[in-house]
Parts: C-alpha cells; sequence; structure tokens
C-alpha cells in the first residue's frame, strides 16, 4: 500500500467519527505494510479518550518489529493509563525494549505515578538484586512518597554488588528521606574515584533527614565551583546544596563568589539558581532576594517544570520560594 493511500486510510477513519476511527487504527496496527503501522499508531497516540478495549492490541503492538511504531504505542498507552491503570503492566515489560521505547517507557509509568507502582514491585520481586534494576529504581523514586510500598523492595536492593545499589539508595531517600538504612550505601558513593558517583551520592546525603554530612556538603560545594564539571552537574550540585537549608550558610561566601564568577554567574538562569540555593540557607540574605526579585521572570519559567522528573522536583522548590517572595511583599 502506498503512502498516500495508507494515509488515506486513516483519514477515513477520522471522518466516521471516533469510534470507527480507533477500529480502523488499531485494524493497522495488523498491516503488513510498515507505512500503514506507522501511521496508525502515530495517529492512536494522539488520542487522550481511548477506551479499554485498545489495551490487548496496543500491549500486542510492543512486539512491532518497526521501533517507530513502538514508541508510538508506548505514548498511546499511557494516555489509557490516565484511566486505565492496568496498562502499566505492558509498560514495565516495555522497559526491556532497545533505547528509545525503554526510556519512553520509563517516562510514561514515571507520569503515571502510584498505578505504577504494583506491576513494578512485582518486576523487582522476580529479581530482587539483578544488576538491571537501576531503571525501575529510578522510577520508583521519581515517583516519591507514592511508592513507598516498595521501599522493603529497594531495601534489598542496597545488598546489590554492582552500582544498582546507589540508584536504590537514591530511590529510597526521594520516597522516604527520613529512612537511615542508606548512609553506608551514599558515603561508599562517594568515595568512589569517579566524579559523577560521588556527586550520586552527596546528592542523596543532602536530600535525607539525617545525613547531611560535612563531606557531602564539601563534595557539592567543590562540583558546584568546578569550571571543569559539566554545567549538567554544577546545576545539580547547586541544587543538591539548597537541601541543607540553615545547615549550609557556611559555604554561602563560596556561592557569591560563584554568582560573580562569569564562568557560571554570567549565565543567567545559573546566576538565579545559585540566588535561589542562597536564600534557601538565608531567606533574609539580601543579595540573593535582590536577585530574585529582579529575575521573577525567569524564576517563573523554572516553576514551569518542564523536563525529567528532577526538573519537576525543583519547579516546586521554585514555586515555594515564589511564594515567600509575594507574601514578604
Amino acid at each position: 500500500m502506498t503512502t498516500f493511500l495508507a494515509a488515506f486510510v486513516v483519514l477515513v477513519g477520522h471522518s466516521a467519527g471516533q469510534d470507527s476511527c480507533v477500529e480502523k487504527l488499531i485494524a493497522n496496527l495488523k498491516s503488513g505494510d510498515p507505512e500503514v503501522r506507522r501511521l496508525a499508531s502515530e495517529e492512536l497516540a494522539k488520542i487522550d479518550g481511548l477506551p479499554e478495549a485498545t489495551i490487548k492490541p496496543l500491549s500486542d503492538a510492543l512486539l512491532d518489529s518497526d521501533i517507530v511504531v513502538r514508541c508510538n504505542v508506548v505514548h498511546a498507552l499511557k494516555n489509557v493509563g490516565r484511566r486505565f491503570p492496568r496498562v502499566t503492566e505492558s509498560l514495565v515489560k516495555a522497559l526491556e525494549d532497545e533505547g528509545a521505547v525503554a526510556s519512553q517507557a520509563e517516562s510514561a509509568l514515571g507520569e503515571l505515578g502510584k498505578a505504577s507502582v504494583a506491576p513494578l514491585k512485582a518486576a523487582l520481586e522476580k529479581r530482587p538484586v539483578a544488576s538491571h534494576n537501576w531503571t525501575i529504581y529510578q522510577i520508583l523514586g521519581n515517583i516519591g512518597p507514592d511508592a513507598r510500598d516498595a521501599v522493603p523492595l529497594l531495601e534489598k536492593g542496597l545488598a546489590g554488588k554492582d552500582s544498582g545499589r546507589y540508584y536504590a539508595a537514591e530511590a529510597i531517600v526521594l520516597i522516604d528521606p527520613g529512612n537511615k538504612a542508606v548512609k553506608e550505601v551514599l558515603e561508599a558513593a562517594m568515595r568512589r574515584p569517579e566524579r559523577e558517583w560521588q556527586l550520586h551520592g552527596a546528592e542523596g546525603l543532602a536530600r535525607s533527614s539525617h545525613f547531611k554530612t560535612k563531606e557531602a556538603l564539601g563534595v557539592l560545594l567543590g562540583i558546584a565551583t568546578d569550571d571543569r564539571a559539566s554545567l549538567n552537574n554544577v546545576g545539580r550540585a547547586i541544587r543538591a546544596l539548597g537541601h541543607f537549608g540553615a545547615e549550609g550558610k557556611e559555604v554561602i561566601p563560596r556561592l557569591e563568589e560563584r554568582m560573580n564568577d562569569k564562568a557560571i554567574g554570567g549565565i543567567p538562569e545559573f546566576h538565579v539558581l545559585l540566588a535561589t540555593t542562597i536564600f534557601k540557607m538565608d531567606r533574609n540574605h539580601p543579595g540573593a532576594r535582590k536577585v530574585l526579585r529582579e529575575n521573577i521572570l525567569i524564576l517563573q519559567t523554572m516553576s514551569k517544570g518542564k523536563g525529567n522528573a528532577a526538573a519537576l522536583r525543583f519547579a516546586k522548590d521554585i514555586e515555594k520560594i515564589l511564594s515567600q517572595l509575594e507574601c514578604d511583599k
């Protein structure tokens, strides 16, 4: 079937009303023409109100030989999952697919939140300390407190012998900051020679309710003020320093220097980011308050939370700061 004819089939489905349109699109997922399957999956991914009856054919289409079809189907299943949470079982299976599909499934499971916890737990129960559990750990951590039921399984993951145990510890802290089982694993991450793992460990300790250690503060400050570090890692370190609150006030002079440093402080978003961290440490800091008030538009953009789960969490912090600034007027 030509591309033109495939497009015509899709459009005819639309003209006959949504129900018949969906039926036609689902049928087209079984076409022998990959272009027809692509067009059908693309249209299905755009529809928010797909009925429960589409779950099985969409789940079957996750085995399609075309990666574009599989990616589109993940999007369609996510839309179905907002009304029918059982689709999360299929999305968990999609985590085993290749890069793009697995990444889309990871994002979808995180967005569906609490509904994803049960099938993710079931996957962990089959392999409690397997080396490739780190993706599941990350999803559960990004779901946050709603994933509390999974904490016992995550604690088993702390006993793993590979890097996955660090992700298990990070997830636990995001779900339950008061959990004390993570200290040894996160401190071990900070002792590794790789700067990336040091950052992972220090971030986790900074988020913890009990283990905001001097060592973690030092690691984060070192990365936040290192011109050789990637901008992504510098940003992560600056944000993590904010978790120390008043306990981190001793590093404010170094952060002030960084604000005046053109390499980082000269970038508007980083200038504001540094100010937010200083503000969290000292709400009355005149310099930080001045920067924040002069850059309300940037703060408002940050509060939109576009991007990954970490960006969404940070956006909530920014919303609180905007509220505080408004109350202080």
